[in-house]
């Protein structure tokens, strides 16, 4: 029994990847990755820290800088605002700031 429900909840887990990865432009709060992965919020955000070793919010913000990095070296052309749009910064400012402190470097380098 153990088994079938870690394996249920594996699926669930990776449910939840593919929507946040089909989703990065969008505001996804908890609740709505919860849903995703048909949880209450709380029991959602306790699992998928264990699961993932990140607490949702780092693992998305995560998946937005890197995703965002791919893009500016793969397409050098299209502007770093853009970019920053695209997986769902507001701003370029906020963006630059979570790339510098994720990176190392400005967006621009």
């Amino acid at each position: 029994m153990a088994r079938t429900k870690s394996t249920e909840y594996d699926r669930r887990m990776h449910a939840v990847l593919d929507f946040i990865d089909q989703h990065l432009g969008r505001k996804l709060d908890l609740a709505r990755l919860a849903k995703a992965a048909n949880f209450s919020a709380f029991h959602f955000h306790r699992m998928f820290a264990s699961w993932s070793g990140e607490l949702p919010g780092e693992y998305l913000s995560r998946r937005r800088l890197e995703t965002a990095a791919m893009r500016l070296r793969s397409q050098p052309e299209q502007a770093v605002l853009e970019v920053a749009l695209s997986v769902g910064f507001s701003s370029s400012e906020a963006f630059a700031r979570a790339f510098r402190r994720h990176f190392r470097c400005a967006p621009s380098q």
